[in-house]
């Protein structure tokens, strides 16, 4: 059995859904003038029974799918007598359990395929008996894409970030050496080449042997004046890479002028990954299996990203300073904007880590060995990404197991109850989200009604916990069942919040070399 924690809902959730919906008090009487009562303990609603019916209430606040994909609605009292779900929009249409499209139907959850010509216009409710669950609204999405193409070793696509100045998406990749960018309708794709100095600069074979295109594409991050960052940086084709010099760089684009620098790092053993400005400094990860690095960048000019050999033309950008840790390498990095650094020590087992910029120093903190895990050594938990929400909640993807945990940060650094594991679990874990083992949890943002999305890398979905702690998903057309090691999809990205526009990148490849399908940057568009 998955071990794992659970968002508790309390009967106030849904309490605005409806009425007589919810518990006064576990084993009291319904809030409904029917009389009724609970079972002793109980905090779901749909628990409660009043008089002689179980109300049908949905627990969710609002459900996402895509067109012709599954639907689920999750909640109670859904196998009460002749029990319907409506959907109510411009021609409205009801289902009941032996319909066609239903693909199951429990007390508690409907799952259904998506009729054609439900749009997010239409709203859902339940019946049973005489009783009507509250109209939750329904959003549809549809999938648009966008092929890329390159030079380098079959670019796929990474990391999409939009910017809030211009709505392009712009994309990293792996295996390459060019950017990729497409407008807000994702109509068009648009190839961005930085240029490469002539004799070959990314060290990616154990051996010393250099290649012009970079094999770690990991991180796109756009700064408050337009500008697009990308990292860029080498590594063996192996887990290998880990603990062989492999230099890398940092590319630099103004979209109004067209113009890219970069700034070519003399680090041994730093793959550039992660990224976060705080005032006029980037922040840098460098993702290696020797030791955690963190590099403090000025935000200064960089060079030219041409030229023939690094070091002389052009040059070496020397204007950093390198913080080391004692752990392994990190993968993404974000900040709380009040001194503290949150990283992800990607190569690691079963830490996540916190860094101090005032004091300049590191902290780790254990993770449960969560197990079964996707490469099969339990407590292998992988963290990559991470985001920090409105309540200063910071939320990490964990590849290994399949979770997206959320984390509290303020007890974390205001007490010593989490640096140790208590029965198995760290108490500043306080909701652990689960989309499956081998989903491999990769990109991670958060909307402007605070519901978290987060995109697989292991089967091309994208997912969205809503307010009231459910899970929805919606698969892109990456075809997982034909990648050996189910590398479909990889990040995903929000315009400033707004949901509906998701952008995803279907990365559709393995990572030793082999098969290789073609890239897209994708995007979910709500039907209006």
């Amino acid at each position: 059995m998955r071990q794992f924690i659970v968002g508790v809902l309390l009967c106030a959730f849904a309490a605005a859904h409806a009425e007589g919906a919810c518990c006064t008090n576990p084993g009291g009487n319904c809030s409904d003038p029917v009389a009724g009562v609970c079972p002793a303990g109980s905090t779901l609603c749909a628990d409660c029974v009043c008089g002689d019916a179980q109300y049908p209430v949905i627990l969710d606040d609002s459900i996402i799918a895509r067109e012709l994909q599954s639907l689920v609605i999750h909640g109670g009292g859904f196998l009460g007598t002749t029990p319907s779900v409506t959907f109510t929009g411009p021609v409205p249409v009801t289902y009941t359990p032996s319909s066609p499209n239903i693909v199951s139907w429990t007390d508690a959850r409907i799952e259904l395929t998506v009729p054609v010509g439900i749009t997010s216009a239409y709203t859902v409710s339940v019946t049973a008996g005489a009783l009507t669950s509250a109209q939750v609204p329904v959003y549809i999405y549809r999938y648009r894409k966008q092929a890329i193409a390159g030079t380098g070793f079959n670019p796929r696509a990474t990391q999409p970030k939009v910017s809030p100045y211009n709505s392009r998406a712009y994309l990293n990749v792996e295996f390459g050496v060019q950017f990729f960018s497409s407008p807000a309708d994702a109509s068009s794709i648009t190839t961005h080449s930085p240029g490469n100095p002539t004799t070959p600069f990314f060290q990616i074979d154990p051996s010393g042997a250099a290649s012009q295109s970079s094999n770690l594409g990991e991180d796109t991050y756009i700064t408050s004046d337009g500008d697009v960052w990308f990292t860029q940086g080498g590594g063996a084709l192996s887990w290998a890479f880990l603990y062989t010099p492999s230099y890398g760089r940092i590319v630099r684009y103004t979209p109004g002028t067209g113009a890219f620098q970069c700034y070519h790092l003399q680090q041994a053993q730093c793959q550039p990954s992660g990224m976060v400005v705080v005032g006029t400094t980037l922040w840098v990860t460098c993702l290696n299996g020797v030791t955690g690095k963190l590099l403090e960048i000025p935000i200064i000019a960089g060079t030219a990203c041409g030229g023939t050999t690094v070091g002389v033309n052009p040059p070496w950008f020397a204007a950093y300073t390198t913080h080391t840790a004692s752990g392994v390498g990190f993968g993404h990095v974000v900040s709380d904007g009040a001194g503290t650094l949150w990283l992800t020590p990607s190569w690691s087992p079963d830490l996540i880590a916190s860094y101090n910029i005032g004091a300049g120093t590191f902290k780790y903190y254990p993770m449960p060995q969560y197990a079964p895990n996707t490469f099969g050594v339990p407590g292998f938990n992988f963290p990559w990404n991470l985001i920090i929400d409105a309540q200063g909640f910071v939320w990490f993807t964990l590849h290994g197991p399949g979770f997206v945990v959320r984390w509290n940060a303020a007890r974390a650094l205001s007490t010593t109850d989490c640096d140790a594991l208590s029965g198995g679990l760290n108490p500043c874990i306080v909701e652990v989200l689960d989309s499956g083992l081998d989903s491999i949890p990769h990109g991670i943002d958060i909307d402007t009604s605070g519901n978290v999305w987060w995109s697989t890398h292991g089967d091309g979905k994208v997912w969205r916990r809503n307010l009231n702690g459910y899970t929805h998903s919606m698969a892109s057309d990456s075809p997982a069942a034909s990648i050996a090691d189910k590398k479909a999809g990889a990040g995903m990205a929000l315009n400033n919040g707004d949901p509906s526009k998701v952008w995803f990148a279907e990365y559709n490849g393995d990572t030793s070399g082999g098969p290789t399908l073609t890239s897209y940057l994708g995007q979910f568009y709500q039907i209006p």
